[in-house]
């Protein structure tokens, strides 16, 4: 439970509800910026069931809602171990996706999500805490920043045909 909002995480009977919110929050957050083309084809590649139920499969993985009136309003995705975007290393913790529906943002969710991911970290022992955003995306940059993550390099992120720029941001957890 993250402040009277409840944490579960998702099983593979919910994979349609995890399509539905994975597909509108990233819509909703990057379609402005971005190329309808490119935005079509990362959701036909990698925001379907059969990717998302992939992703599911993988035992280091593991994806969360946060739910209100027994709807989702929110999700995370962690990943330990091998299934590390970048890094892979054993003490590590990736938090991959942190999204929001719209109409529940302004309700200081991120910020209690991310709390609660950090003592999942805490919980299993990991030394630190790191995620990739998009260099145009100030604001998640901002929050990462104000929550004690600094840039520690940079990687590439494919939308569509659209080669973009991820920042990589880490917090040791022994300064949480």
């Amino acid at each position: 439970m993250i402040n009277d909002i409840d944490v579960a995480r998702v099983t593979p009977a919910q994979l349609n509800q995890l399509v539905h919110i994975s597909r509108k929050t990233f819509t909703d957050a990057f379609a402005h910026l971005n190329n309808p083309d490119d935005m079509q084809a990362f959701l036909t590649d990698h925001l379907t069931a059969e990717s998302l139920g992939t992703e599911m499969s993988n035992p280091e993985s593991e994806f969360y809602f946060v739910v209100e009136d027994n709807q989702p309003i929110a999700f995370f995705k962690i990943n330990t171990g091998k299934a590390q975007t970048e890094l892979k290393a054993d003490d590590g913790f990736e938090i991959e996706r942190i999204y929001v529906l719209k109409e529940h943002q302004g309700k200081k969710l991120g910020h209690r999500i991310m709390n609660h991911c950090l003592d999942m970290a805490l919980q299993r022992n990991k030394a630190y805490v790191w995620l990739g955003v998009w260099e145009h995306n100030a604001n998640a940059i901002r929050f990462y920043e104000n929550n004690g993550f600094v840039v520690f390099d940079k990687h590439t992120f494919l939308l569509g045909n659209d080669l973009q720029t991820d920042l990589m941001l880490k917090l040791e957890l022994t300064k949480y």
